[in-house]
């Protein structure tokens, strides 16, 4: 991404509190963004309490704006995708994609070609956090028609699952080189083009002090005794997942 953007969009089905990787990811990558000194605006779907609505700040020098308004993510939701492009004209979109966290309906895969024609040009890039994409065979008979003629018209070339996705964003990420194979398999060339990041840890490792850790901090020194580490040479290692 050239480093003159000043405004981006990221789009992502969930949010935190939601518990989900995608949720914590586009976080992490939000904050990344508007510490670079971005104005970042997220789009998510409309499940954030209220008091998480608004400007989000972890450090003065970044900005970052949540937008929950999607009560879901079907065809007859675009129109709110495109007042919120065109009303942040931004620079460059991010997508944080897998089917499931935007319903496995068809709309949100040919956003790299809307969006391109709303912000007239703008760059998308898109993370896919799995290659499961929409279940359109599911979808409503005018989904499923509007699918298939954007499928057409849209891009280089149109996937059923993945829309123009592979084929529209300007630049792709996906997890690993499992996820890169797969998506071979649906458009070979993207894959090629498509750069592995893995992802980070989801859980902020906090900086040592004794204001927080030992004996400063009696809930600490309580589940350590607890677990039976309530040595202070003891090292405790917490993993909070699925192995």
């Amino acid at each position: 991404m050239p480093s003159t953007l000043k405004k981006v969009a990221v789009v992502c089905g969930v949010w935190p509190p939601h518990r989900s990787g995608e949720a914590e990811y586009a976080l992490h990558l939000s904050r990344q963004l508007a510490a670079t000194g971005m104005d970042v605006h997220v789009l998510t779907g409309a499940n954030v309490p209220g008091e998480e609505h608004g400007r989000i700040s972890t450090r003065p020098a970044q900005r970052l704006t949540v937008h929950p308004i999607m009560p879901g993510w079907s065809w007859r939701d675009w129109p709110r995708v495109r007042r919120f492009l065109r009303a942040g004209r931004f620079d460059a979109v991010y997508v944080v994609y897998v089917g499931w966290i935007y319903q496995r309906k068809p709309m949100i895969t040919f956003l790299p070609t809307l969006a391109k024609r709303v912000l007239r040009g703008a760059p998308v890039v898109s993370v896919l956090m799995s290659v499961s994409g929409a279940d359109t065979a599911s979808q409503s008979l005018i989904s499923r028609v509007v699918h298939r003629l954007l499928r057409g018209r849209g891009g280089r070339a149109g996937n059923y699952h993945l829309g123009t996705l592979a084929s529209d964003s300007d630049a792709l990420a996906c997890l690993g080189d499992d996820h890169r194979e797969r998506l071979k398999k649906v458009d070979f060339g993207a894959a090629e083009r498509c750069q592995v990041i893995p992802p980070g840890p989801p859980i902020h490792l906090a900086k040592h002090s004794r204001r927080t850790h030992g004996a400063g901090n009696p809930g600490i020194v309580a589940a350590r005794r607890h677990l039976g580490a309530s040595s202070s040479n003891d090292f405790l290692l917490a993993y909070f997942g699925l192995i």
